[in-house]
């Protein structure tokens, strides 16, 4: 019941803060309809998909207002990015496997929408995101902006072909003596690539061109953390065949290790993580007298004394989402799918009557465990010191008996430090 009320807790935390997540109004502009250049603060909110409005002010403690992309034919937040309004021909098609087409054209229909500079120069590549879609578009020396095509379709036997003749576009369009067409060739649609193949464009066809791609170092996407912490936990073992017997330790100490892993995302404003973080987890309780629920048909007292060696370690893969609070400190939430391989570790259960203390039945049970979840709510501060106090669910640890099962459940309080 303790354990339930724990991550009941953790939860409305949680939401209490999700108010407080702070996304920025940063330094930007826009440039309406009439062609007339506004300098304001725009919400940064790093947007993953392109979005079709956005929020400004004039001044840091002026009142919200919204533009949208039917009065704004561009905007941006400086040195970070920019979007422009154009009226393309896009082709939506699914690339779902179970979605797929058997025609290799594209179904092209003509829209209005912002797409995000990526690349400027004599070329300009764009990107256009949206759910599952994703599309890349060009123009060279303000010609028209059009889709670099890619499609990929059924051809028989439910096989998977590929229109790739955005390599064509390129080779016809955006081409240079120093491009070959091997480099075209062995090229893929993915915004790295094609990156990377506007920007040589760009310098062969103006040595002195200069160009700020968005890029992130290593020490900006991945965080490699320890974290020590203690736990309470709570274990079960109940007889599954025959006369019902249920036995039930208290709370008990363990003591954990983890090194984590957390890759940051890149969208969102920095707010949503991976993480893996191979723990080790130590719990031993030596003659310990346990609750002990016996059958109805049982004349004889008894008591149960216990002995637990469980040594795991545990992989936790999961989600983490950050809410700032300022730029010193942020709280998080996250939820995990544990891992746990168990070695060296056993229960041994002695039964004894009341008065005697004389032993009756003695078992003992090698652990293998199952999977269960983990969720957590913690803060951190100057992206090097946090806290975390943890829940996580039932998991089996008597998975190769059939007579007997268990749970085991456990709350922890974690102490982080970002190495970096």
């Amino acid at each position: 019941m303790i354990m339930k009320k724990s991550v009941v807790a953790i939860i409305l935390i949680a939401l209490s803060f999700s108010g407080f997540s702070q996304i920025k109004f940063e330094k930007g502009y826009f440039i309406d309809n009439s062609g007339i250049k506004t300098e304001c603060l725009i919400k940064n909110i790093d947007w993953n998909y392109n979005p079709t409005e956005f929020e400004y002010r004039t001044t840091i403690n002026s009142d919200s207002k919204i533009k949208t992309i039917q009065t704004i034919q561009e905007f941006g937040i400086l040195e970070q990015s920019t979007y422009k309004r154009f009226e393309v021909a896009i082709d939506r098609s699914s690339d779902k496997l179970n979605k797929l087409r058997t025609n290799k054209e594209p179904n092209y229909t003509t829209e209005t929408l912002f797409l995000k500079v990526l690349v400027t120069g004599d070329a300009v590549l764009y990107r256009y995101a949206e759910n599952n879609l994703t599309r890349f578009f060009y123009n060279v020396n303000g010609s028209e902006v059009q889709q670099l095509i890619y499609k990929r379709y059924k051809i028989q036997n439910s096989k998977v072909a590929q229109n790739n003749r955005f390599r064509q576009q390129l080779w016809s369009d955006v081409r240079c003596q120093t491009i070959t067409i091997e480099k075209v060739e062995i090229m893929d649609y993915f915004k790295r690539d094609l990156e990377r193949y506007f920007i040589n464009y760009n310098n062969c066809k103006n040595p002195d061109f200069k160009v700020e791609v968005e890029r992130r170092n290593l020490s900006e996407v991945l965080n490699l953390n320890i974290r020590p912490g203690i736990g309470l936990s709570t274990t079960t073992l109940e007889r599954t065949s025959g006369a019902e017997e249920i036995i039930e330790y208290g709370s008990m100490l363990s003591l954990r290790l983890g090194v984590e892993l957390e890759y940051i995302l890149p969208f969102n404003k920095n707010k949503w993580s991976l993480f893996l973080e191979p723990t080790f987890k130590y719990l031993q309780v030596k003659d310990k007298e346990a609750s002990y629920t016996p059958p109805s048909s049982f004349s004889t007292v008894r008591t149960v004394i216990a002995d637990l060696d469980y040594n795991s370690l545990e992989l936790p893969i999961g989600l983490r989402h950050h809410f700032f609070l300022n730029d010193k400190s942020k709280v998080f939430v996250n939820a995990a799918l544990v891992l746990d391989f168990s070695f060296n570790s056993k229960i041994d259960v002695d039964f004894r009557s009341t008065g005697a203390n004389n032993l009756i039945d003695l078992y003992s049970f090698d652990i293998s465990t199952s999977t269960n979840f983990a969720f957590g709510f913690g803060y951190n501060y100057k992206d090097v010191y946090s806290i975390e106090m943890q829940y996580q669910g039932s998991r089996g640890l008597l998975n190769d008996f059939v007579t007997w099962k268990s749970s085991y459940q456990s709350f922890s309080l974690i102490f982080g430090y970002t190495l970096f």
